[in-house]
């Protein structure tokens, strides 16, 4: 059941917005390629996120609902692929146990973006009528908001989940809001698909190709960092001492979830422009992009030889989790 969620008035100071960039770069431009140039998520990767979202209901409370809200769930990709996980894992008798889905659990997705929210939207109800019995084990809910203003009441949450975003939340605003609505001992769990930068010619791509717009955007503004995952910046915000004392760090990380796409050079361009900063971009520099990876692909040793247009596009996955402290801070 997919039921629209109702944002609740929020008190007191100004709320952090959403970063210009993620706000204009994910836009409605951006929708159908985002869905059709983004890869689920594997099947190891959703049991080791189900595993640390379930892990303090399993360890207090077995009986217990699960309350778990999503944050930043823009078309839905991470949504429908851990929800399906849900379903099917918990149908198999040899994960019941591990994955038993008390009546009366609730999934919150969330999305500031307008136009990724309606996505989400369509994506979570044709996801949630294709399940098992037509019905997920989970109650769902879907609603605008950010990771600054949480429609969710103190201590309500056993999991907060961020898939493909945390880096655009990583400020202590969001931290202590993400603490507010977590349970003592309850998890956030940070979940990024990320290209195989091993891989020399997609580092290549990343390099040459993804990065300048990245320096352009940051010179245009006055050299403001622009979020990213692989820079890594996203961590220093756990060296605050304010977060420090809400969350045990430190952080538990996880990386596997290795999946190989065939695809396409045209679906290697629209991956690159579904990125927010290059989505911005004009349209004469989206084709320079396009001939830019053209010549990537014929020149560079590991795809100058392939000749049926079949390119091997490597995902892999990584997980970043950390547990609300007992004691209130």
């Amino acid at each position: 059941m997919l039921r629209r969620g109702v944002s609740l008035p929020v008190c007191g100071h100004k709320r952090r917005g959403v970063h210009a960039v993620a706000s204009k770069g994910f836009d409605e431009s951006n929708v159908e390629r985002y869905n059709k140039a983004r890869p689920a998520y594997a099947k190891d990767a959703l049991a080791n996120v189900a595993k640390l979202a379930f892990s303090q209901r399993q360890r207090h409370q077995p009986n217990a609902p699960v309350h778990l809200i999503e944050l930043g769930s823009g078309t839905g990709k991470f949504t429908t692929s851990f929800l399906n996980f849900i379903d099917a894992a918990s149908a198999e008798a040899s994960q019941t146990k591990a994955l038993e889905v008390p009546q009366g659990s609730t999934y919150f997705a969330t999305e500031p973006s307008s136009a990724f929210l309606k996505s989400l939207e369509e994506n979570v109800s044709s996801s949630s009528r294709s399940s098992r019995d037509n019905k997920s084990l989970l109650k769902i809910s879907v609603a605008q908001g950010s990771a600054s203003n949480i429609a969710a009441t103190d201590a309500s949450a056993d999991a907060v989940l961020a898939a493909q975003c945390f880096h655009w939340m990583a400020n202590t605003e969001s931290l202590l809001e993400i603490a507010r609505v977590l349970k003592p001992g309850g998890r956030l769990i940070n979940v990024w698909n990320v290209l195989n930068q091993r891989i020399g010619w997609i580092r290549e791509l990343e390099m040459s190709i993804i990065n300048p717009f990245y320096k352009e955007r940051e010179e245009a503004s006055g050299m403001e960092v622009i979020p990213r995952y692989i820079s890594m910046d996203w961590e220093q915000v756990f060296n605050s001492s304010v977060v420090q004392q809400n969350f045990s760090l430190p952080l538990l990380k996880w990386e596997g979830g290795k999946q190989i796409f065939i695809v396409s050079a045209k679906d290697i361009v629209d991956r690159v422009i579904s990125v927010s900063v290059v989505n911005m971009a004009s349209e004469e520099k989206k084709k320079q992009v396009e001939q830019d990876i053209h010549l990537l692909l014929a020149t560079h040793p590991n795809t100058r030889h392939i000749s049926n247009d079949r390119y091997e596009l490597e995902y892999i996955t990584n997980i970043a989790s950390c547990c609300r402290i007992y004691e209130r801070g």
